[in-house]
């Protein structure tokens, strides 16, 4: 009879952490294609990463097919993204809590017109670089991405509406935003 010592918690997080990492790698590299249409590559994670909005079907149905690609996609996101609001500092009773990075602020209010539409404001301070695109991951990972406009006198606004599923996304808390 062996004998077997359990990890630990930490540890087995570390373990948990480097099968996900190596299972990526693997999928990234030997993935069989149901189609040519149906293929993603790393370049593909990284043109979406950087907000091309060709390859993000694609994307999408290759992140529900491979979940293990979701955290290299985030890391992506994250690395490429000038603003990056990982949660809400602080609870609010607010429906859609307001989030701050240095330079920017994002907040969601509803549309008084139309019951299924809501207003993204993005506030950004004098001389800070703008954005063109918003990027959300809530925390299973699914992904939601929105072109924005110039901004007029520091401020973009959007309307997005309930079925966008981006309303959903920043009702959370934990849901990470970024902005490239």
């Amino acid at each position: 009879m062996s004998k077997f010592r359990v990890p630990e918690q930490k540890e087995m997080e570390m373990v948990q952490h480097a099968f996900a990492e190596l299972e990526t790698v693997d999928t990234l590299l030997h993935m069989p294609p149901k189609s040519e249409a149906d293929r993603i590559t790393a370049s593909d994670l990284h043109d979406y990463a950087c907000g091309d909005v060709s390859v993000a079907k694609r994307t999408k149905s290759a992140l529900m097919r491979f979940p293990a690609m979701r955290g290299i996609l985030k890391d992506m996101v994250a690395k490429a993204s000038d603003y990056q609001m990982p949660e809400a500092i602080a609870a609010s009773t607010d429906e859609f809590p307001q989030r701050r990075a240095e330079g920017c602020k994002v907040r969601m209010e509803a549309s008084r017109a139309e019951a299924d539409h809501h207003y993204l404001i993005i506030e950004l301070d004098e001389g800070r670089k703008i954005p063109s695109v918003l990027t959300l991951c809530d925390v299973e990972g699914k992904f939601e991405q929105l072109a924005l406009p110039p901004p007029r006198r520091g401020v973009i606004q959007v309307t997005v509406t309930n079925n966008s599923g981006i309303p959903d996304m920043l009702r959370n808390p934990k849901t990470a935003i970024y902005l490239r």
